[in-house]
């Protein structure tokens, strides 16, 4: 191990900042760490346990030297009932013993991890099916929030990478002008999604607020509007070829009824 140094040489930094980006947060994992121990313990006594306690254990007091009984499976052992004095023979069992108080107390710390860390219980764990949007969302809305926060928390982070990276090709950026965009972290329920946005808009407030609200960005929402116009002319051009053709159908159809007016 190295006790001192020599310097070699030196050289000019020609970036004119440090290249050291820090992601700095606060550990999820050191709060829960006692509690993960407590579970290794159950499991490790579980795992004991079902080599003892998991099968029916037989036992006998007597006067016979134990050495002397052979115990294996279909094998009958006669035990002498005793001389009449102090303790007499006697056999007895053990009944078995399951393991679900451990299975049980794990899954109670499993659920304070939960709690303590906002991580949904049906993320890792099996929970009731046909649960419905709403109540996803409910369930993912103290995770959601807490992801949010780190969003929050990174993005300065993020924006000093994004302007070294440009002035590294020799574009110059102000860093608070750079956006960050983020996956959303919620999980995608259509169904509820479409009600939510549907019932906003009936509330009076416009659409283009609701998908803002959303995370859309504003390009996006731009090719949306491009996508409406040009889907509102297809539409406008569809009307006015099917008008067309009902007058042709029209027009065609009319000499035939005068040409039978006139036969008359």
């Amino acid at each position: 191990k190295p006790t001192s140094f020599e310097l070699q040489s030196t050289e000019t930094n020609p970036f004119g900042v440090i290249p050291v980006f820090q992601l700095k947060s606060e550990s999820e994992i050191e709060k829960v760490v006692t509690l993960q121990d407590a579970v290794n313990k159950l499991f490790a006594d579980m795992m004991i346990s079902s080599d003892f306690a998991t099968a029916p254990l037989r036992w006998y007091i007597g006067n016979v030297d134990p050495g002397s009984i052979k115990n294996s499976p279909n094998l009958w052992a006669w035990f002498p009932s005793g001389d009449g004095q102090g303790q007499q023979s006697s056999v007895g069992q053990f009944e078995a013993t399951g393991l679900s108080n451990y299975s049980v107390e794990m899954d109670n710390i499993a659920n304070r991890m939960f709690i303590i860390t906002r991580t949904p219980k049906h993320y890792l764990m099996m929970t009731s099916a046909n649960i419905s949007g709403e109540a996803l969302m409910a369930m993912e809305s103290p995770l959601i929030k807490k992801t949010k926060k780190r969003q929050k928390l990174f993005a300065s982070q993020w924006q000093d990478v994004a302007a070294f990276i440009a002035r590294l090709e020799g574009v110059t950026i102000d860093p608070s002008t750079i956006t960050v965009l983020w996956e959303r972290p919620e999980s995608v329920q259509p169904y509820t999604e479409a009600q939510t946005r549907q019932l906003g808009v009936n509330t009076g407030i416009p659409l283009i607020t609701l998908l803002r609200r959303e995370g859309w960005t504003e390009s996006e929402i731009e090719a949306m509007q491009d996508d409406k116009k040009l889907q509102d002319k297809a539409q406008k051009t569809l009307a006015q070829a099917t008008l067309a053709t009902l007058r042709t159908q029209q027009e065609q159809q009319n000499p035939q009824e005068e040409d039978a007016v006139t036969g008359e």
